[in-house]
Order: C-alpha cells, then sequence, then structure tokens
C-alpha cells in the first residue's frame, strides 16, 4: 500500500507557510486540509492528535507535529536534492520515482514484495541526463529510508543495490 499524506494547515500560521514553501521549492505535492474552512479536517485533527495544532503531517493516518520535525521527515522521505522545481519524487508501494513535468520517468528504485514484509530491490535506473550526480545513491536512501518507515526489509539483487548496500552496512538491518 502506498504512503498516504496529508498536511493539516490555517492560511495565517506562519510554521503552515514555512512547511508548504519548502514543499514548493522541492516539488513536493500533498493534499492539504485547511482547517478554518473544512470543519471535518478540524474534527479530524481534534480527534486523532488530541488537538487542534498546524502543520500538522499526516502519514498514514499518525500526526506529526511541530514545522521543523515535518521538514526533516520531507528530507528523508523525498530525499533532498534529488528533485528539482520541475521535477517530482514519487513513493509508491514498490517503487519511488523522479518524474519530469512531462509524466517521463529520469530515474526509479522498483522494489516489490515477494514474502511477508520483505522486498526484492530488483532495479535501479537512472536517465543518461542525470548519471554521474548521485541520484541512483540518493533514490536508494530514500528508499531504505522508506523501508524502514514501514518495517519492510530488502533482497536486493540488482546490481547497484548490492554494492550500495556493501558500501552502507549502517543499512544492514535492512536486508532479509
Amino acid at each position: 500500500m502506498a504512503t498516504t499524506y496529508e498536511l493539516y494547515i490555517m492560511p495565517a500560521c506562519p510554521y503552515c507557510h514555512k512547511v508548504q514553501r519548502y514543499m514548493n521549492q522541492r516539488g513536493i505535492e500533498l493534499p492539504l486540509r485547511d482547517i478554518t474552512t473544512e470543519p471535518e479536517a478540524r474534527a479530524t485533527l481534534e480527534h486523532v492528535g488530541g488537538k487542534v495544532q498546524v502543520p500538522c503531517l499526516f502519514i498514514d493516518g499518525v500526526p506529526m507535529y511541530e514545522s521543523d520535525d515535518i521538514i526533516a521527515y520531507f528530507d528523508r522521505a523525498f530525499s533532498d536534492d534529488i528533485a528539482t522545481n520541475t521535477q517530482k519524487l514519487t513513493i509508491e508501494d514498490n517503487a519511488i520515482r523522479l518524474v519530469s513535468p512531462d509524466g517521463s520517468v529520469l530515474a526509479e528504485v522498483t522494489f516489490p514484495a515477494r514474502d511477508e514484509g520483505i522486498v526484492e530491490i530488483d532495479h535501479t535506473f537512472v536517465d543518461s541526463s542525470l548519471r554521474g550526480q548521485g541520484t541512483a545513491g540518493k533514490l536508494l536512501d530514500a528508499c531504505v529510508h522508506e523501508l524502514e518507515r514501514t518495517g519492510r526489509r530488502a533482497r536486493p539483487t540488482c546490481s547497484y543495490a548490492v554494492r550500495w548496500f556493501e558500501k552502507h552496512p549502517e543499512w544492514a538491518h535492512i536486508l532479509a
């Protein structure tokens, strides 16, 4: 299942502006819920989180507060410096892709499920226009953070992924 996100905001909140500015600069697009115009959004925020505090990022229904914490999460989950203002990084159930404005895939890492809680990192691709800039490594970094966040482990079979894990023993706990 793909990670679901919702960002709860108030237009007058400077901390919400800070998070939204960060998202805009990095091409991160998420559903926004304005608690001043959506009574059900305010009710959800209060019911689930026990308080009405914004900004609040819901990640698969779990609230995260504080603008700095949300931005730090985005840095990990959306791998800062991969996407530019014209590119979009998407995290799906079993793939992370860097997509151009016209929808073409510029880079990707795929990790289909193989067993319960185990994925196979079977493919890494980077368009020739982005090669030599560390894009594949940043995708793998985003991948392991996503796997760790979702409690999954990996079997790398893609030659790049195998080498990446050899160079990053700090991620050995992700290996199946």
